[in-house]
Order: structure tokens, then sequence, then C-alpha cells
């Protein structure tokens, strides 16, 4: 289930960059669920066409696309199926799936400038959806969206360059600074749902936990999104 949604989350995000052919880094996706491989386009062609044909798009893992130099045979025309399969788009079922001429785009695009990310700042808002309570020293997955207010896209680079993260705070007074990072798992152009890894204070108590946006290395965007969260 985590992983049917977290590819749903996908084929929302690259809706939103345009196009009906992308590539996935499996550098985002070090969850144990994703499980990016051979059958992602496939998966991610079945799923998006639920909303009707002309909504199908399909997203093939990295490694896949850079397989034997299968880019070089890939065209505004065609598609890959499987690691071993490359088809024209034509290939498909047209009463159920329509793959329209496009180029593969890549989900994560190269890493912006300084600059760029200091304009993100003021244009990016974040929110965090957990439960209500969880046990010490646990490590769990917490839903968070990520919306972009500004003219160009949150660009995420590939790798762990631009990060999830959070703070805790217990009684108003920070008790961790700067838990585990988690890599956005696409640019964001208007918005992005996807987990972020947590690890739990080692103590019960009931806590605040405070969500924000790495790039590593540089700076935090000094985000507020906060939930109040009982540890036991």
């Amino acid at each position: 289930m985590r992983r049917t949604n977290q590819m749903e989350n996908m084929i929302a995000s690259a809706r939103q960059m345009g196009g009906c052919k992308f590539i996935a880094s499996e550098k985002q996706f070090q969850r144990s669920y994703s499980m990016v491989n051979w059958s992602y386009p496939i998966e991610s062609i079945l799923l998006s066409a639920c909303d009707g044909r002309d909504s199908t798009i399909t997203i093939a893992p990295q490694n896949d696309v850079k397989f034997q130099h299968n880019y070089q045979r890939l065209r505004n025309y065609r598609f890959l199926l499987r690691i071993w399969e490359i088809y024209n788009d034509s290939y498909l079922n047209f009463d159920y799936f329509v793959l329209k001429p496009s180029i593969y785009k890549p989900l994560c695009d190269t890493i912006a400038t300084p600059t760029e990310y200091q304009y993100m700042i003021s244009n990016t808002r974040i929110s965090i959806d957990p439960g209500s309570y969880y046990h010490a020293r646990d490590t769990v997955f917490i839903p968070v969206t990520i919306t972009n207010l500004a003219d160009i896209p949150l660009r995420c680079a590939a790798g762990d360059i631009v990060t999830v993260s959070y703070f805790w705070f217990k009684n108003k007074e920070m008790v961790e600074w700067g838990g585990l990072q988690t890599p956005l798992e696409t640019d964001v152009y208007q918005s992005l749902k996807q987990d972020m890894m947590v690890a739990m204070p080692l103590n019960k108590g009931r806590y605040q936990i405070l969500v924000d946006i790495k790039v590593k290395d540089k700076m935090w965007f000094g985000l507020s999104a906060t939930a109040d969260m009982l540890i036991y």
C-alpha cells in the first residue's frame, strides 16, 4: 500500500511538469517499500490510466534507461516497457492507454543556484500529517506535503542534496537539532506529497515536531510547520 501510494504521488507530481514520459532516480527512494525496479514503467502506465486513457504516463528507473545505452534508442514516439524492451507508443492498446509524443524528462533536475534556493525560501510551504502517538526509539514514515508558490520549480537535484528533516521540542525547548534527512522524491512544481523518515525521541513524553527543508551544506529554509505528538 505504501509503495502504491508513493507511485501515485509521483504520478501526480509528474503531471505538473507536463509530458508523459519520466525518469526516476533510484537515489531518491531509499525506503524499504519503494522498490524502484523493472516493473515501474508498467505499473505507472496502469495506475495513471485509471484516470482515463489520455492521462497515461510512464516512469522508468534511471538505471533501466542507462542499461546498454537504452537512452540512445528512445525517441519522442518510443517508450521503455521493460529494461529489455523498447516499443513505439502505438504498441499500447489505444482503447485504454495513450502516450503522447514526448521526450523522457527527469523527475529530479539538476541542482539550482544559491540565488534560486534563496528565492524559493519565501515561496515554499510544508505541512505534516502525523498520527497522534508513537513508540519511543521507533523509526517511522510520516506524510508531508510541500507546496511551491513560486513561478519556478523547487529542484531537488539527485541524491540527498535537498532533503526534508525535523527538530524535536519539549516544553518549548529544543531537545534534538536536525533529525534524519529524507531526499525529496521529485522536483516540486506545485505540490509534492511523500513520506519523511522520523526517528522518535529516546524518552517518553509529549513533544512537538517542527519540519523543514534543507539544502545540503548550504541552508535551512526556516519553515515552521509543527505538530504535537505523544511518545510512549
